[in-house]
């Protein structure tokens, strides 16, 4: 009875992972198609659209209910300040001097990302336009210098080289993906990059189709991991990175097949610049031992998949992924494994010429993450 109750419940297990791997081909899949042939509407053709489109512009989406983040300084204090002593005068019965003080300085709070205003945001292939009650800001995909979506909120900051400070827009979290992949598209459609995020997104359809079914398969997107690059002279600051899949975790060994790259890493920068002993001319390659734990409890994704070196927090495992791999991992005790890992980036060749710390993990088997 306890075997077939068992088996049962294996069962229903692996016809809810594949039901979820199966909605996210198709989410996928979607896209690819979206990306292929979805041009966007004109004025008039279809929906309506809030902007003045310009010649020859197409709306791809828009969204009610956003709101506009800009840096904003928080309070900020007076330091140094003293009420100094009160002293009684002599020959009178009740008349006190003070002395000894001092006004101080006043010390500016730190600046932080901050709503200031709420309305649309719409997404075009040659802007994104938010038009709020009272602001109103435009991002020009031929002037964005960089974009990065929030690892830890459901915003987006948007850099672009006639503005001084990164502005960006917050959004609901339940339809997070779509905004975010509209602004793949938008900017991809207004620096040409379409064929590139079409083969972004084929890319990843075959990795989840060789993950779900659990193979190496030839044609898969799988690549030899790189080769580990000796560090003999680093820092101190470095004792934290192991090479031995033994060392350094608390968590089980598992062997990978698949090199995949992590996401979040852009705000983890500073640490792994530390990891890494700092900065190089010629940047890093190092091999290393990476812990991946799934974190059900994560206020915005129960399936997130942290990726810890050194016992740090360096980024996560990308959505799709780790909607196939977090249930596995949770299902562990303890709900985490330790992979190989690289290191790589880093470099610093003078002024302008500086590159983002990365990493890589090599993803196991789905069937060897089984408890």
């Amino acid at each position: 009875m306890f075997e077939k109750q068992k088996r049962e419940r294996e069962e229903r297990r692996r016809a809810a992972e594949q039901t979820a791997t199966d909605q996210q081909l198709s989410e996928l899949e979607e896209r690819l198609d979206t990306v292929r042939h979805f041009v966007g509407v004109r004025s008039g053709e279809g929906p309506d659209v809030p902007i003045v489109l310009k010649r020859d512009e197409h709306m791809l989406a828009s969204l009610q209910g956003a709101s506009l983040i800009e840096p904003r300084r928080s309070g900020g204090q007076w330091e140094g300040r003293s009420q100094g002593v009160s002293v009684h005068v002599p020959g009178t019965r009740s008349m006190r001097y003070r002395v000894g003080a001092s006004k101080g300085h006043f010390v500016q709070g730190e600046e932080v990302p901050t709503p200031i205003d709420s309305g649309t945001f719409t997404i075009t292939d040659r802007r994104a336009v938010f038009a709020g009650v009272k602001q109103t800001r435009e991002w020009s995909w031929s002037k964005v210098i960089s974009v990065t979506h929030a690892s830890d909120l459901p915003w987006t900051a948007i850099s672009v080289s006639n503005r001084q400070k990164t502005s960006g827009v917050l959004y609901d979290r339940e339809h997070a993906d779509l905004v975010r992949f509209w602004l793949d598209l938008g900017i991809a459609r207004g620096t040409d990059g379409t064929e590139e995020l079409a083969n972004d997104l084929e890319q990843a359809i075959q990795r989840i189709r060789s993950i779900s079914a659990g193979s190496a398969d030839s044609n898969s997107q799988t690549i030899d991991p790189p080769s580990p690059v000796a560090q003999p002279s680093a820092p101190t600051e470095t004792a934290a990175l192991v090479e031995q899949p033994d060392a350094g975790s608390s968590f089980p060994f598992v062997e990978g097949i698949d090199v995949v790259e992590i996401v979040g890493e852009s705000h983890y920068q500073e640490t792994l610049e530390r990891l890494c002993g700092g900065r190089s001319e010629e940047g890093h390659e190092i091999a290393t031992v990476a812990d991946l734990v799934a974190v059900p409890t994560n206020p915005y994704d129960e399936n997130a998949v942290e990726v810890r070196i050194g016992g740090e927090l360096v980024g996560f495992l990308a959505r799709e992924l780790a909607g196939i791999v977090s249930p596995r991992l949770a299902a562990r005790t303890p709900g985490g494994i330790s992979v190989r890992a690289w290191i790589v980036g880093g470099w610093d060749r003078g002024p302008g010429d500086e590159g983002m710390f990365g990493a890589t993990v090599l993803l196991p088997k789905p069937d060897s993450l089984q408890p």
